[in-house]
């Protein structure tokens, strides 16, 4: 813990920290002290080919015999592949790594290296950087302490840092990347000017950092349970240091303290909406968690606390929670108003929280909040995955509802389709009150009469000579785009659909005119209603949307969740119960692993797996956002159907 904190002050403070992570000339140690003689041969190969060196890695991960060999091999294969810019193969064995083997010296160099994996890939946040201030040096690779302190470095010259700050960063990635003639280089390239290695005799290290210093006694009291010297030391923070970025963690460590410091490993609070205007779906919440308790295998208890939709209350039931209750973790809370308040108390009590929230960025609060809800980000990425990779799709339109989540969707659903190589034409928004879509559909298929004049003289005309009246030609839309991304619920789609083909688009199976290339309808999981092809008719045949959870078509684990749902509660899940209920039995996974403190079940969460997930869920990645693989649906024949089900495309009507 110390040593985390110490590098923590690297990019806050004027002065840097003397100790064993940051000592002597520049910092360096032998930092990958136990490696195995393969890994040692591995990276001196590596030095010159990097290729060779994986050859000899991955080799020995396929077909070597010493199991205790395997996490250090795997590591070091993450390493020579992120070192070769390989960054998704270098994530999978990093990823690996952590997954599998928890509790291994390791794991901290695999955190460390998805965390430079996603800056290298443009893919950082604030935690991220975080990462990268708190691991320490050991058991992590020279390449890899390299790259981190010369990132540290940079990113202190742009925030304007002390330059004592950026000079000691500077040589602490020229210093670990001296044996590696390609990580030296690029440390040389990038730091010119910044640091100066002193010479003999002026490498007198600079004074400690005493607000991370103070914290660090000051938990490691608490953890010993010597309650009166952690409250001290903690005082002594807050005295000393009363700006420090690290005082609302000396509260909570005072507040635990006094407290006596419960900690109840096999008990979990859960912190809902449970009355008030958001008590219906909190209900939904208490009984999918409930049940997942139950199955996972018993023993976990939960203790629910009412939010009631309230912030102040949210906080102070949280509070409740860790210092009355004794809570090992903390699941919820679900509004975005609750949770940024309460994902901050969670990161400075040290208690791990599972929010329930579609709110972005919830996770950059630190290292102890994780996210089990179903994302926006995730039900674009599936719906990319199929339109774009499985039909070939490049240029889109957006219709999409001006409020929060309309917003929010359009731009998560332009950003990921520029990062695939795509484009996203023209965007139109409607008030997300409306019933009457057509002027935003003029607009979407540039209908400017006045623009557009000698056009529709042209095509009046030509009507008159077919015998045609040409009063009735109206202008066709611009459509330089091969689908349209609706998101919204399933009744307003249906309207919109009708919109659009009043404008003459070819939605669904209707097609305007003979040979009109049909135009399908994108859609997240508000489509996922057996109303739709009801309300929607033809204007939403073919489309497309995804969704995390259905009964019917999910599998074996979802219909036996289903069924088992509906004779607990009498009454069908939906698919935000069904992402609660996996949330709930990875906590329950974690709490029963036997976590001492509620570090080491932090741990043990970023580790736990689902074998047979209902709602597509597996583990948290690196930036302890629940991963999940995505079910694609259309409407075909009336009804919704997979995609993957053997179900005939329509044949569109020929036009009158």
């Amino acid at each position: 813990m110390t040593s985390r904190l110490v590098l923590f002050a690297l990019t806050l403070l004027p002065l840097l920290p003397a100790g064993p992570a940051c000592a002597g000339k520049a910092g360096k140690k032998d930092s990958f002290p136990e490696a195995p003689s393969i890994v040692q041969q591995a990276e001196a190969l590596g030095r010159t080919d990097r290729d060779e060196a994986l050859v000899v890695l991955e080799g020995y991960l396929k077909n070597g015999e010493d199991k205790a060999l395997m996490p250090w091999v795997t590591m070091a294969a993450g390493e020579q592949r992120r070192l070769n810019g390989e960054h998704d193969a270098a994530r999978d064995h990093f990823e690996a790594l952590v997954r599998t083997w928890p509790e291994h010296a390791t794991v901290e160099a695999a955190k460390l290296g998805m965390a430079l994996v996603a800056i290298q890939s443009r893919k950082d946040s604030g935690n991220t950087w975080a990462t990268l201030e708190l691991i320490d040096v050991e058991h992590v690779p020279d390449t890899m302490n390299a790259d981190r302190f010369r990132l540290l470095a940079l990113k202190a010259q742009r925030e304007g840092k002390d330059a004592a700050v950026i000079a000691q960063l500077a040589d602490q990635a020229r210093s670990f990347a001296a044996a590696d003639p390609v990580t030296l280089a690029a440390a040389s390239a990038e730091l010119v000017g910044l640091g100066a290695t002193p010479t003999a005799g002026e490498d007198a290290a600079p004074p400690a950092a005493g607000d991370v210093a103070a914290l660090a006694r000051a938990q490691e009291n608490l953890k010993r349970k010597d309650m009166k010297a952690a409250i001290a030391e903690a005082n002594a923070l807050l005295t000393d240091y009363p700006t420090s970025p690290l005082a609302e963690h000396a509260r909570w460590v005072i507040k635990r303290a006094e407290a006596g410091d419960p900690y109840k490993p096999l008990t979990i609070g859960v912190l809902l909406p449970l009355s008030g205007e958001y008590a219906p779906p909190g209900k939904q919440l208490k009984d999918a968690l409930s049940l997942a308790v139950q199955d996972a295998g018993g023993g976990v208890t939960l203790v629910f606390k009412d939010s009631a939709g309230d912030p102040a209350k949210a906080t102070a039931a949280f509070e409740a929670l860790v210092l009355k209750d004794g809570v090992a973790a903390v699941i919820g809370p679900l509004l975005k108003e609750e949770v940024f308040p309460v994902a901050a108390q969670a990161q400075a009590a040290g208690v791990p929280l599972l929010t329930l929230t579609q709110a972005p960025d919830v996770t950059d609060a630190g290292d102890y909040v994780f996210r089990g809800y179903l994302t926006t980000e995730q039900q674009v990425a599936g719906l990319l995955d199929y339109v774009m990779v499985e039909k070939g799709m490049q240029r889109f339109a957006v219709l999409a509802p001006d409020n929060n989540y309309g917003q929010h969707a359009r731009d998560t659903f332009t950003a990921q389709v520029a990062a695939r190589g795509g484009e996203v034409k023209v965007t139109v928004m409607y008030p997300p009150e409306a019933n009457d879509f057509r002027r935003q559909a003029a607009e979407l298929g540039q209908k400017n009469y006045d623009a557009r004049r000698a056009e529709l003289a042209r095509l009046k005309r030509e009507a008159e000579a077919k015998g045609m009246n040409p009063d009735k030609v109206v202008l066709p839309p611009n459509q330089d785009f091969e689908a349209i991304f609706i998101p919204d619920n399933y009744s307003r789609v249906a309207l919109v659909g009708a919109s659009l083909a009043y404008e003459e688009f070819a939605v669904g199976s209707f097609r305007p005119t003979r040979g009109a290339a049909p135009i399908p309808l994108l859609g997240l999981n508000g489509y996922h209603n057996a109303e739709l092809p009801k309300r929607g008719g033809a204007y939403v045949s073919g489309c497309y949307f995804v969704d995390a959870f259905d009964p019917r078509n999910g599998g074996a684990e979802a219909l036996a969740f289903s069924e088992s749902f509906q004779r607990t509660y009498n009454r069908t899940p939906t698919v935000m119960e069904a992402t609660a209920y996996d949330a709930g039995r990875l906590m329950a996974t974690a709490a029963r692993s036997g976590a001492a403190d509620r570090e080491a079940l932090r741990a043990a969460l970023n580790g736990a797996q689902l074998g047979a997930p209902v709602s597509g869920a597996s583990a948290f990645d690196a930036e302890r956002e629940l991963q999940r693989s995505m079910m694609v649906f259309s409407v075909r024949g009336g009804a919704i159907v997979r995609v993957d089900d053997d179900v005939p495309e329509e044949a569109p009507p020929t036009p009158q």
